[in-house]
């Protein structure tokens, strides 16, 4: 089955905003835990991959002795995640409403890219590279199209196309502080669509988690979720 993903922001803040800054390792996870080591397969605590796999890395966490060209938190990412296709390069500071370079801005590594997926045959991983953290609720949305049908014209046209929505057929959304849910929206637009119930609300802290990357966009550390 061809997946074609995109990836739409929803934010919805619900508590005040605290810029949080950490000056731990780049691939430290600092938020949430991952009892059944999917997000952290060695379950060490760090999205890098362990030293031993990393020539001439002497501490934890992603290697820093690398030009940024070489992208080494990804390079050296514990799960091969792959770039999510996109039609152009990743802009910092191109929001409209929201603040720049924080929770809500995706922010490019060297090759452009900010946001990333993983299939391992059983679990669907997706990993944003974001501008800044804050510990406010907001929500996060993958649409995903599972059929290769898109739009209401040409040899490609999805027969379930209506407005606001011209061919998604599963959306899946993480509100941080709550969790995450798995919704069936073929066919509708808006804010419509049915919740799977195999994957209705998942605990956050165990379904999600926050850690360091390792660049440095707007003069600041960058985050992955």
């Amino acid at each position: 089955m061809k997946n074609v993903l995109r990836i739409l922001f929803c934010v919805i803040t619900y508590i005040s905003i605290t810029n949080t800054t950490h000056a731990q390792t780049a691939g430290l996870i600092y938020e949430g835990t991952d009892p059944n080591s999917v997000l952290d397969p060695n379950n060490d605590g760090y999205v890098s991959k362990p030293m031993a796999q990393i020539p001439g890395a002497i501490v934890a966490g992603f290697p820093t002795f690398y030009p940024a060209s070489i992208i080494p938190d990804i390079l050296y990412s514990e799960i091969p995640y792959a770039p999510i296709p996109k039609y152009a390069t990743e802009p910092t500071q191109d929001l409209g409403p929201g603040p720049d370079c924080f929770y809500t801005d995706m922010v490019p590594d060297a090759n452009g890219e900010s946001t990333y997926y993983y299939n391992d045959g059983t679990n669907m991983l997706f990993r944003f590279r974001l501008g800044g953290t804050a510990p406010n609720s907001k929500g996060y949305t993958v649409l995903i199209d599972t059929d290769g049908k898109f739009g209401r014209t040409g040899p490609n046209a999805d027969p379930n196309a209506v407005t606001g929505n011209l061919g998604f057929e599963i959306e899946i959304v993480l509100r941080t502080n709550f969790g995450v849910s798995v919704y069936n929206i073929d066919g509708e637009g808006g804010s419509g669509g049915t919740e799977l119930g195999t994957f209705a609300s998942r605990p956050y802290e165990n379904f999600a988690i926050k850690s360091l990357s390792l660049t440095n966009n707007c003069n600041d550390p960058d985050y992955f979720l």
